[in-house]
């Protein structure tokens, strides 16, 4: 009888420590929603949209050259650190893995560099004009993403949430400032991004690691190998992965502009940022709540708890996302023009096909978790691979025909093609890894 309270108050005490995880950075994504509104209301009031149209179109290759680079990277590290923490030697892991930062923000600069001058030589300035606001953006993007990585991995979710919501305020505030003293309303958008990024650094502190043996026999160089190989074994799928899923969320913008005008990339990039952004909170939270315990699990190689934390990830996708559909099928109209310019505005059709979307994007989200932890991405390739295939023939075909509309139809059936491929595989790995 005893035993049994005992494991019961075991039990409560495991599921309270688990909730008070995630609240942090529900607080912390809802705070997000607010600020969001804000900015967006001081965009579309301020920012012309061709002029939001060319910050879009340089930082979504700014983004694509970032995600081919550093993306994989950080990814990698996510699950690697977890190998290291459980040997102890997560500090030096930590010291090792900052060299490795520097080398590749100078990559992705040098290769942002190369497409500009590319572009340069087809008539478009565009991209080397805005070459020394990227190169600041890429500094601070790298190593804020590696500072709070460090605060997920050690649950320091309080922290993670404060930080962010920190960046995400001072970012409007940066562009309210600059708009007035510089000219280029382009360069506004691009600065304000890496000075909010700049400023929660330094406000940042990462958390105090104190595992930390280091084995007096150990051999630095054949460790930096091992530590190399560990990054290196999600294969060559992972940045081609991300090349791909760029295909798929951010062509969409250099269709729209060969075949449309730079306004309604602007408009357009906007309205997307707008109504995907609470599916992409969820999915976020969902992210930070679950990752720690996924590749923590993983690196334990105790299968049967990762699988019962993504189902339970997905079950929370599956009730939240169908009630902001809901929410938007009502209101939608209503907070656009509360937000919107009337030179941003687009129709309801546009945002309900958006969202339906980024509710696919969720779904999909949430069984990845499964491939990554067990280093397994070959399916998601094939998935996404043939999704963004899908989803440029449609570009292609669509937007001279409805316009952003067209554009909205082929991101839905791209989401939707990822997402049903991508189960598929999740069940077969499900079978192998429980058996395993």
């Amino acid at each position: 009888m005893l035993k049994n309270i005992l494991n019961i108050n075991n039990l409560i005490k495991r599921y309270r420590t688990v909730l008070n995880e995630g609240m942090w950075p529900l607080f912390g994504n809802i705070f997000y929603v607010v600020i969001n509104f804000f900015t967006i209301k001081i965009i579309t009031n301020l920012i012309k949209p061709e002029s939001y149209g060319k910050a879009n179109l340089v930082l979504g290759i700014f983004f694509l050259i970032n995600s081919l680079v550093f993306g994989p990277l950080m990814v990698a590290h996510n699950r690697v650190y977890f190998d290291y923490l459980k040997k102890s030697m997560s500090l030096w892991f930590k010291d090792q893995f900052k060299y490795l930062i520097i080398k590749f923000i100078f990559l992705i600069i040098l290769i942002y560099l190369i497409i500009s001058l590319i572009f340069l030589t087809s008539g478009n300035n565009i991209y080397i004009y805005y070459s020394i606001p990227i190169s600041f953006l890429a500094i601070t993007t790298s190593f804020f993403a590696a500072k709070t990585n460090y605060l997920e991995a050690h649950k320091q979710q309080k922290k993670l949430a404060i930080v962010n919501s920190l960046q995400k305020l001072l970012y409007p505030l940066i562009v309210l400032i600059f708009v007035n003293l510089i000219f280029d309303q382009t360069i506004i958008i691009i600065i304000a991004q890496a000075l909010s990024i700049l400023i929660a650094i330094f406000v940042l502190q990462p958390p105090k690691i104190s595992n930390n043996f280091i084995n007096p026999t150990l051999n630095e160089a054949d460790e930096k190998k091992e530590i190399n190989k560990s990054l290196l074994s999600f294969g060559w799928y992972l940045p081609a992965g991300y090349f791909v899923m760029w295909l798929l969320t951010t062509s969409d913008r250099y269709f729209i502009e060969h075949f449309r005008t730079l306004k309604e990339v602007g408009t357009y990039s906007l309205n997307y940022g707008l109504w995907s952004m609470p599916f992409l909170i969820i999915n976020g939270w969902l992210e930070v709540w679950t990752r720690p315990h996924i590749y923590k699990s993983a690196s334990e190689e105790n299968w049967g708890f990762v699988i019962k934390i993504i189902l339970r990830r997905l079950a929370f996708a599956i009730l939240l996302c169908p009630l902001l559909l809901f929410f938007y099928y009502f209101f939608s109209e209503l907070i656009s023009k509360l937000l919107l310019n009337e030179s941003y505005r687009l129709s309801k059709s546009f945002i309900l096909i958006i969202a339906v979307a980024h509710f696919f994007q969720v779904i999909g989200y949430s069984i990845l978790p499964v491939f990554l932890a067990s280093k397994r991405l070959k399916i998601n390739f094939i998935a996404i691979f043939l999704a963004a295939l899908i989803n440029i023939v449609l570009n292609i075909y669509l937007i001279p025909q409805f316009g952003l509309v067209g554009a909205a139809i082929s991101t839905l059936v791209g989401y939707i093609i990822w997402v049903v491929i991508l189960s598929i595989g999740a069940l077969q790995l499900k079978n192998n890894l429980i058996s395993h």
